[in-house]
């Protein structure tokens, strides 16, 4: 019998990243661990509590964004947040029976697109009114067809999708850079 085995591979393997396009910019963003946190029932005040002592700022709100010193606390959905940190292990250990603390790592990726055309190809890609959202907020929509978390930046938009999708999502977001820089050419 074969000896299989799986290995982890680079997201964009074969892709030309960092990539300029006309006044648009596509690049991977290098993360924190990704941790998700869903309270057990009946435990959502306790892990608020939790939360708190543990990182020093209250959970964010439906669609916002908190910045704690050595965390980015993020509204997931309901009754869920992401956790960026570079050391997970004190929130999961304080919030040890009180919620579901999950590594999603390895499950999510992120792209930054920034530059004059990031808000055309954004609204290419995606549903959502970007012009509505502001740094500090976040929303979960879908871009190129894929589920996926927008969160508006000074200087452009990072956009994280699941990992199985990487490929897909940067070669759609390619295509509509490529088109929209030409139409820019041409004068359209």
């Amino acid at each position: 019998m074969a000896d299989m085995k799986l290995e982890k591979s680079a997201p964009f393997a074969g892709c030309e990243l960092p990539i300029t396009l006309g006044s648009a910019c596509l690049e991977a963003v290098e993360m924190d661990a990704i941790t998700a946190v869903v309270p057990f029932k009946g435990q959502s005040m306790m892990v608020a509590k939790a939360m708190k002592a543990a990182l020093g700022v209250s959970l964010p709100k439906v669609g916002e964004v908190v910045q704690a010193n050595a965390a980015k606390l993020v509204w997931f959905g309901p009754g869920q947040w992401l956790v960026f940190s570079k050391q997970p292990e004190p929130i999961a250990d304080a919030l040890q029976g009180l919620a579901a603390v999950v590594d999603q790592s390895d499950g999510w990726l992120v792209l930054k697109l920034s530059g004059l055309d990031g808000t055309q190809i954004m609204a290419r890609l995606c549903p959502l009114d970007v012009d509505n959202l502001a740094v500090g907020q976040v929303a979960r929509t879908e871009f190129c067809h894929v589920s996926a978390v927008i969160f508006p930046k000074e200087d452009g938009f990072w956009i994280m999708v699941p990992r199985s999708f990487a490929v897909s999502v940067y070669e759609q977001t390619l295509d509509s850079m490529k088109l929209l820089a030409a139409q820019n050419l041409l004068g359209g």
